[in-house]
């Protein structure tokens, strides 16, 4: 998305990803929290609240400019767990990287504009079989305010004990003695991602763009800071 597109993706509007992060650590449970189950129940619930009409999203469809999706086309759609390749995700894992909204059924080729989601079985045409692809539905945003009314903070129960037994936590554990499995402090939050991405090549252990590594890092000093009320 530029400037010709949609000039406003900042506060007020908040994207997907950013109501998926909200709806996650302010309305789900942190029983339920484990970075799969958590963010697939925050895309339900989303999708869920589109559906009932309590919340307004605007994006691109099939690769048109950015406006308004009225409630219905929400039916035609569905949120995929995808890679940061945008493969679909079909086993569980730690991280989710992103989410695709695409629709649900396939269309060839000739009826779409955007054919970023090649569909798995081909579809009868005039020559023979052809290719068929997903609708997409793109650079989704949402009024921040809205966001927050219709999934108001607060709702989730903490626990007291800090998410020390996943994968960031251990990983954190071994770096300087666990010196910064609470808080990326006094260095700050670059030097402990520096740190954290040197271990992690040392132990061939680094099997993930660096991007996913920060938001895997983000998540579990977020994790820690709301488990402590913080």
């Amino acid at each position: 998305m530029d400037e010709t597109d949609f000039h406003l993706v900042q506060p007020p509007f908040a994207q997907l990803d950013e109501a998926l992060w909200w709806i996650e650590f302010k309305q789900i449970e942190d029983a339920k929290r484990d970075g799969w189950s958590s963010t697939l129940e925050s895309a339900n619930r989303l999708e869920a609240a589109l559906l009932r009409g309590e919340l307004v999203g605007y994006g691109s469809l099939d690769a048109g400019p950015v406006q308004l999706i009225e409630k219905w086309t929400w039916t035609e759609f569905e949120f995929v767990p995808a890679d940061r390749d945008g493969r679909r995700i079909e086993k569980k894992v730690d991280y989710i990287p992103q989410f695709i909204v695409r629709s649900s059924k396939a269309y060839r080729a000739e009826t779409l504009k955007d054919l970023s989601q090649p569909a798995n079985k081909p579809v009868p045409g005039i020559e023979g079989n052809e290719p068929e692809f997903h609708r997409v539905l793109s650079q989704i945003v949402f009024f921040e305010s809205e966001v927050r009314e219709a999934f108001p903070a607060g709702f989730a129960k903490r626990k007291n004990d800090p998410p020390l037994d996943r994968k960031y936590a251990k990983l954190l554990r071994a770096i300087e003695g666990g010196k910064y499995l609470y808080s990326p402090e006094p260095e700050g939050f670059d030097h402990v991602f520096g740190l954290l991405i040197n271990y992690l090549e040392n132990t061939r252990q680094l099997n993930s763009a660096d991007s996913s590594i920060r938001k895997g890092l983000q998540r579990h000093y977020t994790e820690v800071n709301n488990r402590y009320g913080q």
